[in-house]
C-alpha cells in the first residue's frame, strides 16, 4: 500500500470490538501518509502504519470513535495494514 491508494476496512478491522459499529459497512478512504511506527496504548513494536482520510463517514481510528485513545492527535486516522484492504473497482462489461 502507498499514498493515494483507495482502501476500506478489512474483515479483521470489522471484527475488532472497537469498530463494532462499522460491521457490514464499507467506508472508502484515501491513504494520505505512510510510516513505520506504533498506534494505540499497547503497541507491540513498530509496524507499517497508514493514515486514512475517509471520503464519506468513517471511523476516527482503529481504536473506534468514542474512546480518548481514538480522539488523540497521535492515533486519529491511523491504521495498521491488517485493518485495511484495497477497494475493488467493478469492471464494466462493454460488448462492442
Amino acid at each position: 500500500m502507498k499514498e493515494g491508494d483507495l482502501v476500506t476496512l478489512s474483515a479483521s478491522a470489522q471484527d475488532r470490538d472497537t469498530l463494532w459499529q462499522w460491521r457490514g459497512k464499507n467506508p472508502i478512504g484515501l491513504i494520505v501518509q505512510c510510516k513505520v511506527g506504533e498506534i494505540g496504548w499497547a503497541p507491540k513494536g513498530p509496524k507499517p502504519c497508514f493514515k486514512v482520510e475517509w471520503l464519506g463517514s468513517g471511523p476516527q481510528s482503529r481504536e473506534g470513535d468514542w474512546s480518548w485513545v481514538a480522539s488523540s492527535e497521535h492515533t486519529r486516522g491511523w491504521y495498521y495494514r491488517r485493518d485495511l484492504k484495497f477497494v475493488r473497482l467493478e469492471k464494466k462489461n462493454e460488448d462492442v
